[in-house]
């Protein structure tokens, strides 16, 4: 077997060992109260996101702040992710990701704040829009008067 075969095999398994670890935490999670699910923005390198998550206090709003992602052995997290996050003192953990399937469940529940996510329903604002005219009239070809506005 080959160097790089083995670099890939190695790769591979580690992904998949840190997949189990974050279905494990996301289990828990979810049957925890006290955890706060939020989105991340912007990262800040050496593990440190900037995170909107539902003030602690008052659910209906957001509030921003740094959360720093402390385990070592954790999936890969990417901006617009919805991440679990965990308050310790005055300062806050990214714990892990959640998965497609349960951020659905979670907004239902209402522990997800709505607004945190894109429902792809965009409004007509949304995009690009084109002023659509009536087609031009044909000129009859006996029609020597041809205004050059109409066309």
């Amino acid at each position: 077997m080959s160097v790089n075969m083995k670099s890939m095999k190695n790769k591979k398994a580690s992904q998949e060992r840190k997949e189990r670890k974050n279905a494990k935490v996301e289990a828990e999670a979810l049957t925890d109260p006290d955890v706060l699910f939020g989105k991340a923005f912007k990262t800040m390198g050496d593990g440190m996101f900037r995170v909107y998550i539902p003030n602690p206090k008052h659910r209906s709003e957001l509030i921003e702040v740094t959360a720093k992602a402390v385990d070592k052995n954790m999936a890969r997290i990417c901006l617009n992710d919805i991440i679990i996050v965990v308050q310790s003192g005055s300062n806050f953990e990214v714990k892990g990701t959640v998965s497609p399937r349960n951020i659905k469940k979670l907004v239902l529940e209402k522990r997800l704040h709505s607004s945190l996510v894109e429902t792809g329903q965009g409004d007509a604002d949304d995009g690009i829009e084109f002023d659509v005219e009536e087609p031009l009239k044909k000129v009859a070809e006996g029609d020597e008067d041809l205004n050059v506005d109409d066309i």
